[in-house]
C-alpha cells in the first residue's frame, strides 16, 4: 500500500495539522492489525531510518496516523507502530457538526443553567414591602447574592 510520511510540530488537539516534508512510499501491513493502530513494515529510507517523520496518511484507509514508535528489524526494514488521529482524519465531518456548546473557557450563555459559573458575588440585604396582611403592614428582609 502507498503511504505518505510527514513531519509535524502541531499540537495533537489541533484539528488542522501543519504538515511538512511529504514523502510518498510503499509499505506493507505487518500481519493482522486494527484500523486504529496499524503496524507497517517499510524498507529503510533514503536517510536510513526516516529521521524526524512523526505523522502519516494512508490513502487506502482514508486516515491520518501518528507514528508512535519505530522498531528496527534485522535486514533492511523498519516497523512503524501507529495510532489514528481522529481529529485530522474526520475534520470535514467535525467541522460540519451543528452543536449547542454548553461550556466554553471564556464565553458562556447566561440562559443555560451551569453550576460552575458564578454569575454574581457579594451579599445584599433588601427590604421588600409585602403590603397589608390583615391590619398589619409587613416588611420582609431578603438576602440576595449580587444585588
Amino acid at each position: 500500500m502507498i503511504i505518505k510520511l510527514y513531519k509535524t510540530s502541531s499540537d495533537p488537539a489541533d484539528v488542522d495539522k501543519n504538515l511538512t516534508f511529504e514523502l510518498t512510499l510503499e509499505a506493507t501491513l505487518k500481519g493482522e492489525c486494527s484500523i486504529t493502530h496499524p503496524q507497517l513494515l517499510l524498507k529503510k529510507g533514503y536517510n536510513g531510518f526516516f529521521v524526524g517523520y512523526n505523522y502519516m496518511y494512508i490513502p487506502d484507509l482514508k486516515r491520518y496516523y501518528y507514528i508512535d514508535n519505530m522498531s528496527f528489524v534485522p535486514g533492511e526494514y523498519v516497523v512503524f507502530d501507529t495510532s489514528v488521529d481522529v481529529l485530522m482524519s474526520f475534520k470535514s465531518q467535525i467541522r460540519s457538526i451543528n452543536a449547542l456548546i454548553d461550556r466554553q473557557e471564556y464565553i458562556y450563555n447566561p440562559y443555560i443553567a451551569d453550576n460552575f459559573i458564578k454569575v454574581a458575588q457579594g451579599m445584599v440585604i433588601k427590604a421588600v414591602d409585602c403590603g397589608l396582611v390583615g391590619d398589619v403592614n409587613y416588611t420582609t428582609y431578603i438576602t440576595t447574592i449580587g444585588g
